[in-house]
């Protein structure tokens, strides 16, 4: 009995083996599907060596324009720097060692008034004289040599700033005012003081300023102008006229 039951089952086992292989024989699985994977040549470890040659040559080409454009950032650098440099008096211009005065033939003035007509140098003095008729000179003295020469003079009534300039030098091309009182040039000028300026001293005389420049190189037509201006005002308000 037990050898039916067993004989029974190894049939029933075979009988279901067939059925499977017949239910898949009729049924196939589907075959799978090949994927092909892109690797991007720049993370791909199996270039050949002329590719591997070209990706490094464009690395190459990449570091050297980064380099350039790093160099060229310091040269655009260093070119700021000069030019600043030279704006501020350092393009081969000597430097100023010294004190500007703020003072000439005893007439306060604004040193920044005068500093644009004087050079570089280590020092600085003030020579006053008194060339002839009470008129009374300051040489400024830039290390030995005089760069500008203030002077007082007194002259006749009715002369004008334009009269006065003809006798003296650095007064080319110099450009007069609507009333006559101010002749300014680049290097040279003329202040004429008003009708209230008198001296016991220069009956039927008035008083003039003089300017000269004699530094090289030191032309400033504008400067010029606002230097007499208040260099004459100065002078008005002073113990000259009294």
């Amino acid at each position: 009995m037990l050898l039916r039951l067993r004989f029974l089952d190894a049939l029933n086992h075979d009988d279901e083996e067939n059925r499977c292989n017949i239910r898949d024989s009729k049924n196939p699985k589907p075959p799978r599907k090949l994927v092909i994977r892109h690797v991007s040549p720049s993370r791909d470890r199996s270039l050949a060596p002329g590719e591997r040659n070209s990706s490094r040559h464009a690395r190459q080409l990449n570091q050297s324009a980064r380099i350039v454009r790093a160099w060229a950032s310091v040269a655009m650098v260093l070119a700021g720097a000069l030019a600043v440099s030279a704006c501020s008096g350092g393009g081969g211009e000597e430097a100023k060692k010294y004190t500007t005065p703020n003072a000439l033939c005893g007439i306060s003035l604004d040193p920044e008034l005068l500093d644009s007509f004087l050079p570089g140098g280590d020092s600085i003095s003030v020579k006053p004289s008194s060339p002839n008729g009470g008129a009374k000179q300051c040489d400024v003295i830039v290390d030995g040599d005089v760069s500008v020469r203030q002077i007082q003079t007194w002259w006749s009534n009715g002369e004008s700033a334009s009269t006065v300039a003809a006798a003296y030098d650095k007064m080319d091309d110099g450009q007069v005012t609507d009333d006559d009182r101010f002749l300014s040039s680049g290097t040279g000028s003329v202040g004429k003081t008003t009708a209230s300026c008198k001296s016991s001293d220069h009956p039927d005389q008035t008083l003039y300023a003089v300017v000269q420049v004699f530094a090289p190189d030191r032309s400033d037509s504008g400067a010029m102008k606002t230097l007499i201006t208040a260099y004459t005002k100065a002078l008005e308000d002073s113990g000259a006229c009294g």
